[in-house]
């Protein structure tokens, strides 16, 4: 019989945010209901609440003993940024730091944070600490919706880390994600390593960049592109990648100011570069609604 794969999942966050952790907490139980009619894996979520007391100088001490091995991070933050301690602005806040400082040692966890678009509070400060570190957030306008946006990057990062065979979890179906968005006409660059490019058209308002013929719309061979690499998306005007293998960069065609943005992420404009891990570019080179 094959031993089951238990993913730790710390979900860090104020005390404001019970509604959230809910729908979260929701999200996992889907997952793991899914997942376990064939797959050897499945998802442990917990948060401070469930860790022992114990002593130390201070109360955050006996926490961070016991977040030394978690596999993902999942931080929210709605108008609080919880209780100050000794060592950081808030119990939350340092839960972030020291999930930062154990990712640059060792690459886990695995670091998923989300934000209240309506927030009254300036968190300027932690989306800072999370830009300096490579790590992109979302921005979410409904507890509930998170719980689905959150499903979806939870599977998507399990299937592509753990190479998880015929896996579909996520629920990608366009009528479900991208109800809400217009179709425009997209052209794209795409070089390769080797010197080669290509020019590619595509009328949708979602662009896959991944190795899945049937799942995605820019499909590249190598495997150091993941099956689910990116996604090319235009909303309300603005186009934006999400970087869903965590290890894409952008090359900006310009260095006018970029502090434009949508969840979580820079407005990509005509003349930026994706560059992907095995070397490649893709080139938004033309945008049309």
């Amino acid at each position: 019989m094959r031993q089951r794969t238990v993913v730790e999942l710390f979900i860090s966050s104020p005390g404001d945010c019970g509604c959230e952790r809910k729908f979260l907490h929701e999200a996992v139980g889907e997952y793991n209901r899914t997942a376990r009619q064939g797959l050897d894996l499945e998802v442990r979520a917990f948060g401070p609440d469930d860790l022992y007391s114990g002593t130390g100088s201070y109360g955050q001490e006996a926490v961070n003993r016991q977040l030394n091995h978690y596999d993902i991070y999942v931080g929210i933050w709605r108008e609080r940024s919880g209780t100050p301690t000794p060592s950081a602005p808030s119990g939350t806040i340092e839960e972030l730091r020291r999930a930062l400082e154990r990712h640059r040692k060792t690459r886990r966890p695995w670091i998923m944070p989300y934000f209240w678009k309506q927030s009254s509070t300036d968190f300027a400060a932690i989306k800072n600490e999370l830009i300096a570190h490579g790590s992109f957030f979302h921005a979410y306008d409904d507890p509930k919706r998170l719980g689905g946006m959150f499903f979806d990057h939870l599977s998507g990062y399990l299937r592509d880390e753990y190479r998880l065979p015929g896996h579909s979890t996520t629920r990608m179906d366009s009528a479900d994600r991208h109800s809400e968005l217009n179709a425009v006409h997209y052209t794209f660059q795409i070089f390769s390593p080797d010197g080669r490019e290509k020019k590619l058209s595509i009328d949708q308002a979602a662009v896959a960049i991944g190795r899945q013929p049937k799942r995605n719309q820019i499909v590249f061979s190598s495997d150091r592109v993941h099956r689910e690499q990116g996604l090319f998306v235009w909303k309300d005007g603005i186009v934006f990648y999400v970087d869903l293998g965590g290890d894409s960069h952008i090359q900006y065609a310009s260095s006018h100011n970029r502090d434009q943005g949508a969840y979580g992420q820079r407005a990509i404009e005509v003349g930026d570069a994706v560059l992907l891990p095995d070397g490649s570019r893709v080139v938004l080179r033309a945008v049309v609604d």
